[in-house]
């Protein structure tokens, strides 16, 4: 008999609630959105380019630091460069930034990922599905 997969945990409320306002942040970018998404900064360390950029886009959470302005211009660089070999974890930074800045060069190069070879099949498959569910949400044109 084969090993059986485990489940995830059931998310909460909160969770849910916290992940459609950070992948719609861009059509209501409100202090009391920001306030409901701010303790994620503090569970998730990955979480520190999207408040970042927060900071960059809205003024949100304060002034960047300089740590921030060179994680954010490093991650630019780094995930749209057509040399980067893009994992699930950058689609999701992809992503946050487009829920931040609205700006399609971040869902372009998701995209981008369905016609590279070099990208497993795995990735390929989470670019695909996570690409049509923002065209399903109204978030994004075909």
């Amino acid at each position: 008999m084969g090993a059986e997969l485990s489940q995830a945990p059931p998310m909460s409320e909160d969770v849910k609630e916290a992940g459609f306002i950070m992948t719609k942040f861009l059509k209501t970018p409100t202090e009391e959105n920001y306030q409901k998404i701010l303790q994620f900064e503090k569970d998730v360390p990955e979480m520190r380019l999207y408040f970042g950029h927060l900071k960059t886009e809205y003024g949100l959470g304060g002034t960047p630091t300089e740590d921030e302005v060179n994680l954010i211009s490093t991650e630019k660089r780094r995930l749209l460069s057509p040399d980067t070999i893009l994992t699930p974890f950058d689609l999701d930074c992809l992503w946050g930034m487009f829920g931040v800045t609205g700006d399609t060069k971040y869902s372009d190069r998701v995209k981008s990922v369905l016609n590279d070879s070099r990208v497993d099949s795995l990735t390929k498959g989470s670019a695909m599905w996570s690409y049509i569910s923002f065209v399903k949400q109204g978030l994004l044109e075909k």
